[in-house]
């Protein structure tokens, strides 16, 4: 009870100062996105994959893909929401590949709100311009912001998922963890970790509300998956053990060296300004 008395009272009205600053730091957030731009004109291979399959859909209904491949299979890589999200806006027509950037930098944006209401509602008005600050000046993140990419919406779903988990609001943050895991099936390790979190603190019943959603979700496509191309489908359940156990020796990424993944990481991922945030 105190520590909910703590966060309302820390939860006041956003004054002039912190909305000034919010904005300055969106706008430095779209600046890095506005270089990205420049220099991305063109749709790289896995967007023009995720292009592809939906425009399938949009013709057959079915997510293939006939881009950079001998013959039509289906695309059962990831989850399916992203590539059907693609399909809606290519039927609404219009410049597809610039729409679908665009979307991701819309939610890239509803991410940095996001990243804002968690640190104010946890620890006040600096710890969430610090965190919104964090995550805008991250250059992998600002990267990925005009793509036809699903990491951008997956990193949404699951900062008001948090949101919610933190709020006590057990349905809905199962609700937005299975958005995450349709969008792409990484983030059953935040459902895992959740659920663990949840059943410690508040109970099963709780931990029930944010996992079951997911687990449905995942089955639905499963069920569907196999009923349309059931072969396919185990040969990508093999993929991707294969893949998470290390197998896959073949992938040029299994060779990188151990500095040159920390370099990257450490610039890229984790930024400068996510060192001197800490």
């Amino acid at each position: 009870m105190a520590a909910n008395a703590g966060s309302g009272s820390r939860a006041r009205a956003v004054d002039r100062s912190e909305l000034i600053a919010l904005g300055a730091i969106l706008l430095v957030y779209l600046a890095l996105v506005a270089f990205e731009i420049r220099n991305h004109l063109r749709p790289n291979f896995d967007e023009r994959i995720f292009l592809d399959v939906g425009r399938q859909i949009t013709l057959t209904g079915l997510p293939y893909r006939t881009y950079g491949i001998y013959r039509p299979t289906f695309f059962f890589d990831h989850t399916p929401l992203y590539v059907y999200w693609v399909a809606f806006v290519t039927f609404l027509g219009g410049p597809t590949v610039e729409l679908v950037r665009a979307t991701t930098l819309a939610i890239g944006v509803l991410s940095l709100l996001g990243v804002h209401w968690i640190g104010r509602t946890l620890r006040g008005p600096m710890a969430g311009l610090v965190g919104a600050a964090v995550l805008a000046t991250n250059p992998f993140y600002a990267t990925l912001s005009w793509f036809v990419r699903m990491e951008v919406p997956l990193c949404c779903a699951l900062v008001f998922a948090l949101l919610a988990v933190i709020q006590r609001r057990w349905l809905l943050a199962g609700l937005l963890i299975a958005v995450a895991v349709l969008l792409k099936e990484i983030a059953l390790g935040f459902m895992a970790v959740t659920v663990g979190y949840v059943v410690l603190t508040s109970g099963l019943r709780a931990a029930l509300a944010v996992g079951l959603p997911s687990v449905a979700a995942l089955g639905a496509w499963f069920a569907y998956a196999a009923a349309i191309g059931q072969t396919q489908l185990l040969s990508v359940f093999h993929r991707w053990f294969i893949s998470a156990a290390g197998g896959n020796i073949d992938d040029p990424r299994m060779h990188v060296s151990l500095r040159v993944w920390a370099q990257t990481i450490v610039t890229q991922v984790i930024s400068l300004t996510g060192i001197l945030a800490t």
